[in-house]
């Protein structure tokens, strides 16, 4: 909830509300995100009337990738109402995608959803900002990959994601839980009569301001679809995900992923986060700033943000993703 307060003089150009970013862990086998602190330029111009803006928590309720969907406006007593408006407007939107807020209310362009290319400014695109969408395959138990062994398997795959976006089988051979090169390539690409091609919304909630969560213990987005009659115990344990998103990196950035079986996170097509296996509910976590050198990411920059899972095996299928990038950009 962002809550304008307007005033008859001017103020000074920019003013900066720093909030209290806290990560409250819920499972015991999670790291908490230590204390942090945010801070944005609020103050915008309008017709010579500057408004200064007090951000207050709002937690709970469901955003888009992290655009707030509240705002409430109180006009003063010499600005307008329409003047309210309109800044309100701008800024909840600027704000909730963290574009950069200029004395004159505009935003920055955001750069294309490579590596950081040719936008300097890397502010991103506030009408891009929205709810990332996750594509699901869904596998048959038979498949060489699915309920066969369980264990830890790291390193399955390479540093660098693949030209297609996908990630590139690294061992030689099989491996403790996958049979090779050609099972696993079916993972993250269409097949016919291999897999099954889905796709839903992964909406993000906040909670607290500035920590975006999806959480589910119980996660079967194919429960009742795929192929037929491969459920056990009512559920459809035999899929993949797959995630794409862009974000500006700003500094200070945390991303946590929590699940079972295999994660394998990419930051710029560099490999960031690799919970490769079939194994219980497992938890690994990104520092932005820690790894900025090694995934070749500068500040105020767009990168690509890349998150492929595959749930392997009964008898459990944990989900909890948690970050504090402010926006994903959506093509």
């Amino acid at each position: 909830m962002f809550m304008p307060i307007c005033t008859e003089t001017a103020l000074p150009s920019i003013v900066t509300t720093v909030l209290p970013l806290r990560y409250q862990p819920k499972l015991p086998v999670e790291n908490a995100f230590t204390s942090a602190s945010i801070s944005w330029p609020l103050i915008v111009t309008f017709s010579g009337s500057a408004f200064s803006w007090n951000s207050v928590s709002d937690t709970g309720h469901e955003v888009l990738g992290g655009i707030g969907l509240h705002s409430h406006q109180k006009p003063g007593d010499r600005a307008t109402l329409g003047h309210v408006r309109i800044a309100a407007a701008v800024l909840v939107l600027l704000v909730g995608c963290g574009a950069k807020v200029t004395s004159s209310g505009d935003a920055g362009n955001g750069g294309d959803d490579g590596g950081g290319g040719d936008d300097s400014g890397g502010n991103g695109d506030a009408g891009n900002c929205g709810e990332l969408t996750a594509i699901f395959r869904d596998f048959r138990s038979d498949h060489p990959d699915f309920e066969k062994v369980i264990g830890d398997d790291r390193n399955l795959v390479r540093t660098d994601l693949g030209a297609d976006n996908k990630p590139v089988y690294a061992p030689a051979g099989a491996t403790l839980t996958v049979s090779g090169q050609a099972s696993f390539d079916q993972w993250y690409r269409d097949t016919p009569n291999i897999n099954l091609h889905f796709e839903q919304p992964l909406p993000l909630t906040q909670n607290p301001v500035g920590t975006f969560t999806f959480e589910s213990s119980a996660f079967f987005p194919l429960d009742g679809m795929g192929f037929p009659n491969q459920e056990i115990n009512g559920h459809n344990f035999h899929f993949t995900t797959e995630i794409h998103g862009t974000f500006v990196y700003r500094g200070g950035e945390l991303f946590s992923f929590t699940g079972d079986d295999d994660v394998f996170v990419f930051v710029n097509k560099k490999l960031a986060l690799d919970l490769g296996g079939v194994h219980g509910a497992e938890m690994a976590s990104i520092d932005f700033d820690a790894s900025a050198g090694v995934l070749g990411i500068v500040k105020n920059q767009t990168y690509q943000l890349d998150v492929f899972h595959a749930e392997r095996h009964t008898t459990e299928s944990n989900f909890r993703m948690v970050t504090t990038i402010d926006c994903f950009i959506i093509p």
